[in-house]
């Protein structure tokens, strides 16, 4: 089973589309997560943004050329709700413009 197989698995366990893959993940071009679902070609930035937005996905597993199915990490799909995820998006967001406001002020003084 290659990539492609495992990762539409992966998010068909979580209920999600391929657009909202995209959304959750920073927006991420919905093209280009269509692109990655249906190959076995991946980027170095799809990755980045899956172990970002996605922690419990394994890695190892889903970017392995093993056909051993058994090695995929079996958690309830609800256990990373995207309603979950996306909070933790917010945060981030949140976090990074407090980050930007505390250094114009620091700059200010």
């Amino acid at each position: 089973m290659g990539f492609s197989e495992k990762i539409k698995k992966y998010f068909d366990s979580k209920g999600l589309t391929n657009r909202e893959v995209a959304r959750i993940m920073d927006n991420y071009n919905e093209k280009l997560v269509g692109r990655y679902v249906n190959s076995d070609e991946i980027s170095k930035t799809f990755i980045k943004k899956l172990r970002k937005y996605f922690p419990d996905a394994d890695l190892n597993y889903l970017t392995s050329e093993d056909n051993d199915t058994n090695d995929m990490l079996q958690e309830p799909s609800d256990s990373y709700s995207t309603e979950a995820i996306q909070l933790v998006v917010e945060i981030e967001d949140r976090l990074t413009r407090l980050k930007e406001i505390l250094a114009q002020n620091c700059h200010n003084k």
